[in-house]
């Protein structure tokens, strides 16, 4: 799965989606409404579509609200690196943490 696509995804099923606000886990939208805001998560998209990344594997089947395993595979093209990322997610706050694929150089 690349960004492209993800964000392609979301361009298109904005309407049945709802963000809460200030981020968070989104909901379906009964009322398929459109929606003219980007969602938080679509500018972290956008900053992950410069390194041209790709998720090779991907998942969070372990993974309830209070808490549980996320896994992923990613490639990072331009940097020329592979990630293998485990990350315990312990509630919807630490979203926007899971999605951070980038090296903490500190």
């Amino acid at each position: 799965v690349t960004p492209d696509a993800i964000k392609l995804f979301i361009e298109k099923n904005r309407k049945w989606f709802k963000e809460p606000e200030g981020g968070g886990d989104w909901t379906f939208d009964k009322s398929v409404s459109e929606k003219t805001t980007p969602f938080i998560f679509e500018s972290e998209v956008k900053g992950v579509m410069q390194d041209n990344l790709k998720i090779v594997d991907y998942d969070d089947e372990f993974s309830t609200d209070e808490g549980g395993l996320v896994y992923a595979v990613v490639v990072n093209l331009t940097r020329k690196w592979i990630s293998v990322v485990f990350r315990g997610t312990v509630g919807s706050s630490d979203i926007a943490t899971d999605r951070n694929f980038n090296f903490d150089y500190d």
